[in-house]
């Protein structure tokens, strides 16, 4: 499970998420699992941002948010989000593609060189926000997209740069067009791709649902083999409360798929 935006949350969390159902339920069960962190490349000291022995949350967003969009968003655009007085992305963002290719040459051959992967029988990519669309990403790349078997969106910034997502997978349709054979005799898949997704969004303020029904009537309509799409809406949860309920949900929703690999 290669997660990304590790730091400084979304790894506590899987790991809080998953020591919890545990807990709590004694018949728990998850697959073993080895879970891979991909944080920003701020290498000072300064990255953890301590102040007054504390960490200073605001500031670790705030100094990771031009890095998280050039590595996890896919064209150079002005960013409609932000707090206010933040600074600009445009000449930052949209250097997606060269993040996956971190993901094919050095990431993933990395992990099974030095760990017990067992060929990858099941491998899946999980962001959230800006790190959902660098999973969004992922998906269309030709290459990062053979190596995973589930891709796990959370609240995915797709609607980046007027929908650019969109028009990057009809390119990458266009250009890929390959016949059910060479489909097939992919690991996973490659764009058109066999590989289950979920997206998890929250039923206030967060990503225009309508967005999401893009999304998964984008993905159904690929030729070839086709895997599942889910799409699930949390009632009640905003772009940032959702993020606990999108980590459980997504292990809920992991776990029979891995438990058939075993």
């Amino acid at each position: 499970l290669i997660v990304l935006d590790a730091e400084p949350y979304l790894f506590p969390l899987l790991t809080v998420c998953a020591r919890t159902n545990h807990f709590f339920a004694k018949s728990y069960y998850f697959p073993d699992a080895i879970v891979v962190g991909v944080v920003a490349d701020l290498e000072a000291e300064s990255r953890f941002h301590c102040r007054n022995g504390g960490v200073d949350v605001p500031l670790i967003w705030a100094s990771q948010r031009p890095t998280r969009a050039r590595d996890y968003l896919p064209t150079a655009a002005e960013s409609p989000w932000g707090a206010p007085g933040s600074g600009s992305l445009l000449h930052i963002s949209g250097h997606a593609d060269e993040f996956c290719d971190f993901l094919a040459d050095t990431l993933v051959p990395y992990v099974d060189a030095t760990y017990s992967t067992r060929g990858a029988r099941a491998r899946a990519l999980i962001g959230k926000s800006f790190g959902g669309s660098g999973v969004g990403a992922a998906l269309i790349h030709p290459r990062a997209s053979r190596l995973f078997s589930e891709f796990v969106l959370g609240s995915p910034s797709l609607a980046w740069d007027d929908g650019a997502w969109f028009r990057l997978f009809e390119m990458t349709l266009d250009a890929g067009a390959a016949t059910d054979a060479e489909l097939t005799a992919a690991a996973y898949g490659s764009p058109p791709f066999a590989a289950d997704v979920f997206v998890c969004l929250g039923g206030e303020k967060d990503v225009d649902p309508e967005v999401m029904a893009r999304f998964k009537r984008a993905l159904d309509s690929r030729p070839g083999p086709r895997g599942e799409v889910c799409v699930e809406i949390v009632p009640g949860e905003s772009h940032g409360s959702v993020s606990y309920p999108f980590v459980h949900h997504a292990l809920e929703w992991l776990k029979p798929r891995w438990q058939r690999t075993e």
